[in-house]
């Protein structure tokens, strides 16, 4: 149990994204859809900047060109 305590922000994240997620596929709407599923993306791709330490602001924008 000792990895939900110490993970209890993640843990919360992911079952918030997950409902989230399940909602906007039960919704079944294609603008709902790009706008939820671009979005994830988007917190996606801030995660990996972050933890590859990347310093350069560039990146974005090529993500949102790519979304």
């Amino acid at each position: 149990m000792k990895i939900f305590t110490e993970n209890k922000e993640r843990w919360i994240t992911g079952l918030l994204l997950l409902a989230v997620t399940l909602f906007v596929g039960y919704t079944d709407n294609r603008s709902l859809i790009w706008l939820f599923l671009g979005a994830f993306y988007i917190v996606g791709f801030n995660e990996a900047v972050k933890l590859f330490d990347v310093k350069q602001k560039s990146p974005y924008i090529y993500a949102f060109i790519i979304w």
